[in-house]
């Protein structure tokens, strides 16, 4: 069987967990893939995994697939969830790392059969940047109705001009 492996992604460190032992990584694409080369070699990874953390795990996620190092991204609320059900509730990314593990041993999550292809993520993500643009352009206008200052007026008519996307 397998070694699990837990990491906690931050924005500059990952804390990686495995053999109950926690070890800093920065989070850089060439350490990172590096060090994905060095545990295909040296270890037989069963899975790995990690929290959806906003983005800041995707260079990890692309360097584990490369490899076919079978790599899953769980929600937060769910390992949260199973935090709470071992009565953890310290957090510190150590800490985090082993819970991780602990979590992907426990629960054994499987692959998502529509994971989605590299193209596939970036539409996603110009869609989910539309929509916030979008709803700061709804914002706006909705600010531009009340009686404000002559310069404020002029700010926003600058600011609601570069908005030319309908929705």
């Amino acid at each position: 069987m397998g070694e699990y492996i837990g990491i906690d992604v931050g924005k500059a460190t990952l804390d990686v967990c495995f053999s109950d032992k926690v070890t800093p990584l920065s989070n850089s694409a060439s350490l990172i893939k590096k060090w994905v080369q060095e545990i295909k070699k040296n270890r037989n990874v069963e899975r790995v995994l990690c929290e959806a953390t906003g983005g800041y795990e995707r260079t990890l996620v692309k360097a584990l697939r490369a490899q076919q190092v079978p790599v899953f991204v769980e929600h937060a609320n769910k390992i949260r969830a199973f935090a709470k059900s071992k009565g953890l509730l310290a957090k510190t990314d150590r800490i985090d790392a082993q819970l991780i593990k602990d979590y992907a041993s426990t629960m054994k999550p499987h692959p998502k059969q529509n994971q989605l292809s590299e193209i596939a993520e970036k539409v996603s993500d110009l869609l989910k940047r539309r929509h916030q643009l979008l709803d700061d352009k709804m914002r706006e206008t909705s600010r531009g109705v009340c009686q404000c200052s002559c310069r404020l007026k002029l700010f926003y008519a600058a600011l609601t001009s570069g908005f030319s996307i309908t929705s």
